[in-house]
């Protein structure tokens, strides 16, 4: 068999049928092959010849060129999904999920040495079938990007079958990140690269992750501790202060290297963060010359409102 794409079916068998181990052996070069049994019961057989009983709820993974089989036992009905695709078709995956699905697959290659890969009672079955369904589904259509949608649907149904708890031991999986959060992560990464554009604002952020406008101020006040407007400010403050004390920089040059276009607004600011005005902070606050003049020699080449080298803020 030779399948150079992602193809998923299904099979439903009703009679009375029985099968031979040696004479359903076959492999497969190059393809993975995934069973996961919905109903009935199906035998198994091992590339040593050994047969195991599969029952539903049960999913078994043959690698490239071992060699497996299975038969439907006699007067059964039985209902099971199969998931062919290639080598490799994760490999060039830079998510961590598709890290973990190569992992996984490294794992069921060395397992595949002596046998196949067999999963007892995976959890989630439900929603695993449900993806199933949805994967063959996309597979009948004749879509221009099917192929990129299946691999999708493969990678979502890997995650599901990754949480299972037995897979957490090998080490696959890291802890999952509530999407809140990792939205949330990515904002404040945002935020500390542009913070001296005086143009930065909620909506440009906020854009950027999946979130109404309300959704996007109550999950980042709950895992900032703090508002969007109140963080961002911290952190052009947090710069301005530094500059104050490493630089002789004009004030008026700092303020607009930081993000802000009104002096007044920024002392105003500054004072309700650090309890005293720019001037008088910088005053409290020397730094050794020598410092202050390297810190000129390197900002002065760069225009106002931009600052290299300040990829984020502790």
């Amino acid at each position: 068999m030779e399948v150079s794409e992602i193809l998923v079916t299904h099979v439903s068998s009703e009679g009375s049928a029985s099968g031979n181990a040696k004479a359903c052996l076959h492999s497969h070069d190059g393809l993975y092959e995934i069973m996961v049994l919905k109903k009935g019961s199906v035998v198994q057989v091992q590339p040593s010849g050994e047969s195991v009983i599969m029952n539903p709820g049960d999913i078994t993974f043959a690698p490239p060129r071992i060699p497996h089989g299975s038969y439907r036992l006699e007067s059964h009905i039985s209902e099971w999904f199969l998931i062919y695709f290639p080598e490799n078709i994760f490999g060039g995956g830079a998510s961590s999920l598709f890290q973990h699905i190569q992992a996984l697959l490294g794992f069921m290659d060395e397992q595949a040495k002596e046998d196949f890969f067999l999963v007892r009672g995976v959890q989630n079955l439900d929603i695993i079938i449900e993806l199933l369904q949805s994967m063959l589904e996309e597979s009948r259509h004749q879509w221009s990007n099917q192929q990129e949608q299946l691999q999708l649907l493969v990678g979502q149904w890997f995650h599901w079958l990754l949480r299972d708890r037995r897979f957490s031991t090998l080490d696959l999986v890291q802890q999952e990140v509530h999407p809140h959060e990792r939205w949330v992560r990515e904002s404040l990464q945002y935020i500390q690269t542009q913070f001296n554009r005086p143009e930065l604002g909620v909506q440009e952020v906020m854009g950027r992750v999946p979130m109404s406008r309300s959704q996007f101020f109550q999950v980042f006040k709950e895992q900032v501790g703090r508002t969007f407007s109140d963080y961002l400010n911290e952190i052009r403050l947090n710069e301005a202060s530094a500059l104050l004390r490493e630089t002789s920089l004009p004030i008026t040059e700092i303020l607009y290297r930081v993000g802000y276009q009104n002096p007044s607004h920024f002392g105003h600011r500054f004072k309700k963060l650090f309890g005293e005005s720019p001037r008088d902070y910088r005053k409290s606050n020397p730094s050794s010359s020598r410092e202050k003049n390297l810190q000129e020699n390197f900002l002065g080449n760069y225009p106002p409102g931009y600052l290299p080298g300040y990829s984020s803020i502790g």
